[in-house]
């Protein structure tokens, strides 16, 4: 069984690691963050993107983009 300091460390590098690849990553790379049949809603009230096509298309989107990412807080419970 996972403790929750190892929990809260997992999620904490799982986090770290989406901001650095939003920020220099590709799709390809964003998308193994995700489980089989994830789902995203970005902007929260837009229709899913579900499944690996969608969602790699939608990060896609932003590899032409200058981008840089800055997490203000974290907060996890586990």
């Amino acid at each position: 069984m996972t403790n929750t300091s190892d929990l809260t460390a997992t999620i904490t590098e799982t986090v770290n690691r989406y901001l650095d690849l939003i920020a220099a990553g590709t799709a390809d790379q964003i998308l193994e963050l995700f489980a089989e049949g994830a789902s995203v809603e970005d902007p929260v009230g837009t229709t899913p993107r579900v499944g690996s096509a969608e969602i790699r298309e939608f990060f896609a989107s932003l590899e032409a983009l200058e981008r840089n990412t800055t997490l203000h807080s974290n907060r996890s419970t586990s």
